[in-house]
């Protein structure tokens, strides 16, 4: 499934379309070289914040809508077999929600404040609690608020650990090509 996105800005334009809809490439799962193909995923065309990425074939998409914004679930199918309890959540906010509502929503769904290293970008990353795997963080765009939610049981944390890295690395936010881990606002 591929999700596009049509942003007005000419060089995004351009950015959204240099990038090729399929990407092969190894991960390390499980311990052991995994080569892996993944599939462009740009975010749609309503949807609060542009950005595109890749994510691997065995995952499927599903989105949702909410009073306080949008989501693009990005979930498990190893195997076919569909497990909604392992994925990553990316959530942006509604562009009225602003950075402190946006801050105490995130908190609310999250745990304790961990530290952000590794997250560069965030703003603030929070626990999960007791028997889940992953992480909350919440991230800050061109003024539009978002967090990425990774959640998964912990007997998946080899395999959807990589899958996840990777998707991060792959981001690139539409306005100006910047990946996810150099803010694109208060360099």
């Amino acid at each position: 499934m591929l999700i596009s996105c049509r942003v007005s800005d000419k060089d995004a334009k351009e950015f959204a379309t240099s990038r090729p809809d399929t990407l092969k490439t190894e991960l390390m799962v499980e311990g052991m070289p995994e080569s892996m193909n993944m599939y462009l995923l740009e975010s749609p065309e309503n949807f609060p914040i542009h950005f595109s990425t890749y994510i691997p074939v065995e995952m499927i998409i599903d989105t949702a809508s909410f009073e306080t914004g949008k989501a693009i679930h990005i979930i498990a199918a190893f195997g076919g077999r569909i497990n909604k309890d392992a994925r990553l959540t990316i959530f942006a906010f509604s562009p009225e929600i602003n950075e402190e509502e946006a801050r105490k929503i995130t908190r609310q769904a999250g745990g304790n404040p961990v530290d952000s290293t590794g997250f560069s970008w965030a703003e603030a990353v929070y626990n999960l609690g007791e028997g889940r795997s992953g992480f909350l963080a919440l991230g800050e765009n061109e003024g539009q608020w978002f967090y990425l939610l990774a959640t998964y049981p912990p007997v998946y944390a080899d395999g959807m650990g990589p899958r996840i890295a990777m998707i991060l690395d792959q981001w690139r936010w539409a306005e100006n090509g910047k990946s996810l881990q150099r803010k694109a606002t208060r360099e």
